[in-house]
């Protein structure tokens, strides 16, 4: 099994050697301690994620928390892109 993370996710394990320099275990959350390493997600759309090396997932644990309309949904994306461009960050 560790070969298959070894092998299908390599940029995700140089993600995460990477930033062990800077944040104690390469994550900022408990959420993200993952064996053999964690994966570095690319994008999410709905119930599926993928991570920086093509690989999709269905995303389980949705952020966790109870983000019942799924990743990156489209009327939420857009109202939130229309306050920023309309007042900057909050």
């Amino acid at each position: 099994m560790l070969g298959y993370f070894d092998q299908k996710c390599k940029r995700s394990k140089e993600i995460t050697d990477e930033a062990k320099k800077f944040i104690p275990g390469g994550v900022q959350h408990n959420l993200a301690f993952n064996y053999p390493f964690p994966i570095a997600i690319e994008k999410a759309n709905g119930a599926h994620m993928w991570d920086v090396d093509g690989n999709q997932y269905i995303d389980f644990l949705q952020a966790g928390g109870p983000t019942i309309l799924g990743s990156n949904y489209a009327p939420v994306r857009e109202k939130i892109i229309e306050m920023l461009q309309s007042c900057g960050p909050v």
